[in-house]
């Protein structure tokens, strides 16, 4: 995997945390998360969920270094919509 695919799977966090907190609706959190599937490409993996990345790595699909640094960017997206969300919404 390259940085291209860590900084990719950050920033999709991000924009699905966003949609979560800003919409709070099941259908529009899973388009969201549908399109930012369709938004990467192989290399880009676009495994978004924790869960996910675990998965793949059981099934031997990635490596246990691939995982740890998924796991970072995917908390680092997270932390990041939600930073961007309470400066939004705070008065």
């Amino acid at each position: 995997m390259t940085l291209t695919s860590y900084i990719h799977e950050g920033i999709s966090v991000t924009i699905l945390t966003l949609s979560i907190l800003f919409t709070r609706n099941v259908y529009i959190v899973g388009a969201t998360y549908f399109l930012l599937l369709l938004a990467g490409d192989k290399e880009h993996m676009g495994f978004i969920n924790p869960a996910i990345t675990f998965a793949m790595a059981v099934s031997g699909s990635i490596t246990s270094r691939s995982v740890l640094y998924y796991w970072i960017a995917q908390f680092v997206g997270a932390l990041l919509g939600l930073q961007i969300y309470v400066s939004m919404t705070r008065s």
